[in-house]
This record gives structure tokens, sequence and C-alpha cells, in this order.
């Protein structure tokens, strides 16, 4: 009798382990690249998708026109910024953040992978 009710709790056991194992998903896997560049007139954001298309978007913000040269790092970091949190909201999050600037050009890059 005590086998029959330890095998049979056991049986419990593992079917109801099986409904807290992890689903195959069908979104695609791996990285998303966000890089921005600021070059003056016309700074500019691309995002490269897991399957390698991409997608060219201007920065549009306070203060950048021709007229004004005084950009700064952190006028570039505001405008894009809001790609990284909008790829949050829908599971993506940053692995890593490279930055460079050189000759009157900055540039970040954001790599993010799928949660």
């Amino acid at each position: 009798m005590k086998r029959i009710f330890l095998s049979a709790a056991l049986a419990l056991a593992v079917a109801g382990s099986w409904a807290f194992y992890p689903k195959a998903t069908a979104e695609p896997a791996g990285y998303m690249m966000v890089i921005s560049t600021l070059v003056l007139p016309d700074p500019t954001m691309l995002t490269i998708t897991p399957d390698g298309q991409q997608m060219e978007t201007k920065i549009k913000g306070k203060g950048f026109n021709i007229n004004n040269v005084d950009l700064t790092r952190d006028d570039l970091d505001k405008s894009v910024l809001n790609k990284p949190n909008e790829l949050h909201r829908i599971g993506w999050r940053v692995a890593h953040i490279t930055s460079t600037e050189a000759n009157s050009r900055i540039k970040n890059t954001y790599l993010l992978e799928k949660q």
C-alpha cells in the first residue's frame, strides 16, 4: 500500500513539474544592435535586428539643427535613450554599451539581448 501511494505521489509530482518547464518561443533569439552617430548636421540611429534587417532613422531632438554646433554628448544620449527603453518594454535588455568620440563624431553602440 505504501509503494502504491509513493508511486502515485511521485507520478503526480513529475506531471506537475512539467507545467513549469520552459516553453519554446517563436520569437527570434540572438542580439540586436542600436548604433547612434552624431555627425552634424544629420545625427542618425541605425537599428540592426537579429535577422540582419537594418533600419536607419534621423535623430530628432531639441537643438539638433544645422545652426547649432554646440551639441554635447548629453544631448545625444538623451535623444537616443528612448530606443533601448522602447525595446526593453518588449523584452530586450542591454548587454553591452560602447561609446566613442573622435573628430567631432560621437558614436554610441547598444548591444541588446532577448530576456
